[in-house]
């Protein structure tokens, strides 16, 4: 599916912060001045602590990430197959009922954001109390239940796991230092590479990808970037065939 994992920055913004460095670094010219062999090895060990910070940020942000992806995965997964036992169980009356709660448990998980993911804990112990309305005939309906019983509490620990990875780590002191370190490391980079032309395409060029990079894990640790591909689409594409029976 081409396009589901939308934008990281998007043109618009990458022009406007390609503006502003642009002017930034003219201004800088204008006021150029030699750079010492200090500042030089400053730039050296804070380049070198902000690699390090941003590798470990990057590696606990992609871990978060991959796994609220597979939960959501698994729990549409989960979800289509116990409205599908309960399509093969033969009991239209409660079908509808499970039908109702089901689109309304799947659109809470397409229209929260992940922190609130809490307040659809109701819709679980809604399918769990319905179950108590399953009538049980024949072997076929004790093995129907037994299967509905082991996906509802697999979407249990899914949607428990979504909430827990929803949670975002860019908060508080920890958005503050990753700020000012990256701000900090992308001066340095303009005032080494101010004094020569090509130096300064060259250090623009890092600039844009540290603030490439920046956006992109704000993105990820506020489950922005991929939301079309792992919520949206899968999400409006089980609610459409739960609507369609």
């Amino acid at each position: 599916m081409p396009h589901t994992y939308g934008q990281v920055m998007g043109m618009k913004r990458i022009f406007i912060v390609i503006t502003a460095l642009t002017i930034f670094v003219i201004f800088l010219a204008i006021y150029e001045k030699n750079v010492s062999v200090e500042f030089g090895i400053a730039t050296s060990i804070v380049t070198f602590v902000y690699g390090f910070f941003l590798s470990s940020v990057f590696g606990f942000i992609q871990r978060k990430f991959i796994d609220f992806s597979t939960n959501m995965a698994d729990l549409s997964a989960n979800t289509q197959s116990f409205y599908d036992m309960m399509r093969l169980s033969n009991q239209p009356k409660l079908k509808e009922k499970t039908k109702q709660v089901m689109l309304e448990f799947i659109t809470s998980l397409k229209t929260l954001s992940p922190r609130k993911y809490e307040q659809n804990q109701d819709d679980i112990d809604k399918l769990f109390a319905l179950l108590k309305e399953f009538k049980i005939k024949d072997k076929k309906d004790s093995n129907i239940f037994g299967r509905m019983l082991s996906n509802i509490n697999s979407i249990a620990i899914n949607r428990e796991r979504a909430e827990f990875f929803g949670d975002r780590f860019f908060i508080g002191e920890m958005r503050f230092i990753f700020l000012l370190l990256t701000a900090l490391v992308s001066l340095m980079i303009i005032l080494l590479c101010v004094r020569t032309w090509y130096l300064i395409i060259f250090g623009l060029i890092l600039v844009l990808t540290l603030i490439f990079v920046s956006s992109l894990l704000f993105n990820m640790d506020r489950m922005r970037y991929g939301k079309r591909k792992i919520r949206d689409k899968n999400l409006e594409e089980l609610m459409e065939c739960i609507r369609r029976d």
